[in-house]
């Protein structure tokens, strides 16, 4: 389908009511501004995903019998939030301090699941790396 800008805000006013126009000018520069400031937290942002994907398959934070034996995604992803290599990444990529573990652990988990990032977790079985090679 083709948008016209007044078929695009009929379509932004119907489906989201809440979404008010400085939200959205700003989530188009974000995307769209090539030599903005934001450009370098679109990176962080990004590379966020490589940075979970590598600590779950390499079981960063997670210590003594629990990385030689099988356990849950969950359980090594706690791990890692709890570990203060994690504290650090966190802050620095996203920029905001760490607020409710629990769903902190799902966003971490949804990111290892999702079908798109299947890729990266298949070259890691492979013996490779996605970061640092």
């Amino acid at each position: 389908m083709s948008y016209t800008w007044a078929d695009f805000l009929k379509e932004v006013k119907k489906k989201y009511p809440k979404a008010k126009p400085d939200k959205i000018i700003k989530l188009i520069k974000n995307q769209y501004a090539s030599n903005s400031k934001n450009s370098s937290y679109n990176v962080n942002r990004s590379s966020w995903t490589l940075n979970v994907i590598e600590a779950i398959h390499f079981r960063i934070g997670t210590t003594g019998e629990d990385r030689k034996r099988k356990i849950a995604t969950t359980k090594i992803i706690y791990n890692w939030v709890k570990s203060p290599d994690f504290k650090n990444i966190h802050t620095m990529l996203l920029g905001k301090p760490i607020e409710d573990k629990a769903k902190l652990v799902k966003r971490i988990n949804d990111i290892w699941v999702n079908k798109k990032n299947r890729h990266l977790r298949n070259m890691l079985k492979k013996g490779g790396t996605i970061l640092f090679k």
